[in-house]
């Protein structure tokens, strides 16, 4: 929860990281069922990159639904995040069988790639 800060007449740089980092982990506590800046999600780009490094990405295309109302095809279309058990990567999961320990490595490669 929010931390209540007394007034004081000047904010140290100190001051503004303590407050940067309180509004960052009310956040992650909030809104991670948004898949919001959640903890353990990558950028689209960076899911997808992994992908692409690994010469997946023509794969993972050939199985997203042609449908543009189906909410994969959207997110895969103009999501801005990825989270391990979100539709894009159980879709994603499912069209190269991948198992939970392979879906896991995707994800940790995937944080290694610019956002």
């Amino acid at each position: 929860m929010f931390q209540i800060i007394p007034l004081v007449t000047r904010i140290l740089p100190g001051d503004i990281v303590n407050i940067v980092n309180i509004l960052i982990n009310y956040i992650n506590a909030n809104f991670q069922a948004s898949g919001f800046i959640y903890q353990g999600s990558v950028t689209r780009r960076q899911f997808f990159s992994a992908l692409a490094a690994s010469n997946l990405m023509q794969t993972v295309v050939s199985g997203i639904p042609p449908n543009s109302n189906d909410p994969v095809y959207i997110q895969f279309v103009a999501g801005l995040t990825v989270t391990p058990n979100d539709g894009l990567a159980q879709n994603v999961q499912a069209t190269l069988g991948y198992n939970a320990t392979q879906m896991a490595a995707l994800f940790a490669t995937a944080e290694t790639m610019t956002p």
